[in-house]
């Protein structure tokens, strides 16, 4: 028995469930990385690199893995247990390199850098599927039972082959480099923002599947782990997530909900800015019991200030059986639906009653089934702080101003991918109209003043708005 002694140090339970997975991906994969990345790999998992050298020690040359045995806090752990969890560890291998090849993308229009940049990008796009394809067979490993649905991602509305095959028209045809390689500053901020939001919507699904499976949890945590994994696994599947933030802070548990303030005590604990290829946007906060509402809830609320959650295709049905005018009133994200801006409904007195009425029944949604304790909800969400830690967009925004500034950059990439295809159609028109709509989107988010106006109606002035659209949201802070 070669057994691996970690018993003198203190080991925590998120860091037995990373070393186990590391295990079982080096009993496959011993000399798949070099030290140079597991040393970056363990400051990405902030995991103390002492235990990955003392796995890779185990790792020879004859590719054979030669550790079956972990001593943790005086306990013998068999790694024949886990030795299946490798696909595990690969999606989040997949989502380190992702991130990775989009940070090395050099935006401009050289034709070197078009050639690396094709080249990350199709490097990013493999393990895009990769990613996608292990944590689908994963699940289905565990759940014994074989779907497509395990998928983080059904790729139907969005691959990233529909942007990186428009690079092939640079790379193979001299005379259209020639032409139009001052559009491919704004194709690469495109695709980059394409692929990171999807593989960020993966990689939240990714965290929640390793917490209801990993063993050194209790079954309090497996159970919240669970009920988190089935309700983002059916919000998150196929959409984008902009922005991630966590609260750290102390919530006094013992505090009364009646005399709990949102802004003042700590209730929101996690914020997530999600959403669509259609580029509706949303922003969803888990909040404790505060004055109102005494049990733990998701607030989702849009940009035009529509509070309320998804309603399932069941939801749907039944609302609209007994209120059939306002089927205008829904718009459907794959088996989702969601209230539209009132203001794109025309509605009548009757029907803008009715609409509250929806809004108000759904505004405050149950997070889960059955009733946990705010202390394990608490430490059940520390434990995805420490996935989160090199990620999160800070820590939460009290005042709505992150999400404000989300939803303006997401806006503000919708009008340029809609530029770019004016562009690439030749349509004089419509190039002018949107690079109009994008400027003036920038002066009313405050984002130029409106005297700056003129000086930034170029395909440079636009590309200008959008960095620092993006700056204002992500600035000083690891961004998603």
């Amino acid at each position: 028995m070669n057994t691996l002694d970690l018993s003198d140090s203190d080991i925590n339970e998120y860091e037995k469930t990373i070393i186990c997975i590391i295990a079982s991906y080096l009993r496959v994969y011993p000399v798949g990385l070099d030290n140079s990345q597991w040393y970056d790999i363990s400051e990405f998992l902030c995991i103390k690199v002492d235990f990955i050298e003392k796995l890779l020690a185990f790792a020879n040359t004859q590719n054979e893995f030669g550790c079956s045995h972990l001593n943790i806090n005086g306990e013998i752990i068999d790694l024949s247990e886990y030795w299946l969890s490798y696909q595990i560890f690969e999606c989040l291998l997949n989502y380190y390199f992702i991130r990775n090849c989009i940070s090395q993308v050099l935006i401009n229009n050289k034709r070197a850098s078009l050639k690396s940049n094709y080249q990350l990008y199709q490097s990013a796009k493999h393990n895009m599927n990769m990613m996608n394809v292990c944590a689908g067979a994963y699940e289905c490993f565990c759940n014994q039972k074989f779907s497509r649905e395990y998928a983080p991602q059904s790729f139907e509305s969005f691959h990233p082959d529909c942007y990186i095959d428009e690079l092939e028209m640079y790379l193979f045809s001299d005379d259209y480099f020639k032409l139009n390689n001052n559009m491919l500053p704004i194709v690469y901020r495109i695709i980059n923002y394409e692929i990171l939001s999807h593989a960020n919507s993966m990689y939240l699904i990714v965290i929640f599947q390793i917490l209801k499976h990993s063993i050194f949890y209790n079954d309090i945590t497996h159970n919240i782990a669970k009920e988190l994994y089935n309700n983002l696994h059916l919000l998150l599947k196929d959409a984008r997530v902009v922005s991630v933030q966590t609260n750290y802070l102390f919530q006094d548990t013992h505090k009364s909900y009646d005399k709990r303030n949102r802004q003042t005590d700590n209730t929101t604990r996690l914020h997530i800015v999600y959403g669509f290829d259609n580029y509706d946007t949303y922003s969803l906060r888990l909040d404790l019991s505060h004055k109102g509402i005494d049990w733990i809830h998701y607030n989702n609320n849009s940009p035009g200030g529509v509070k309320s959650y998804y309603f399932t295709q069941t939801d749907y049905d039944i609302i609209i059986q007994d209120m059939p005018d306002m089927k205008k009133c829904f718009i459907n994200q794959g088996n989702k639906w969601y209230l539209k801006e009132k203001c794109n409904c025309n509605l009548n007195q009757e029907e803008n009653e009715l609409f509250d009425l929806i809004q108000r029944r759904n505004e405050h949604t149950h997070v889960f089934n059955t009733i946990y304790s705010e202390e394990d909800v608490i430490t059940f969400l520390n434990e995805i702080n420490k996935f989160l830690s090199n990620l999160s967009a800070g820590g939460i925004d009290k005042t709505g101003k992150n999400a404000k500034y989300c939803f303006n950059f997401d806006k503000l990439m919708s009008l340029l991918e809609l530029f770019h295809v004016c562009q690439v159609n030749s349509d004089a028109e419509g190039i002018d109209k949107f690079m109009k709509l994008i400027v003036e989107r920038a002066i009313i988010y405050d984002i130029i003043l409106p005297s700056d106006k003129k000086c930034f109606l170029s395909n440079e002035g636009i590309q200008i708005i959008i960095d620092l659209a993006y700056d204002r949201c992500y600035l000083k802070k690891q961004t998603l």
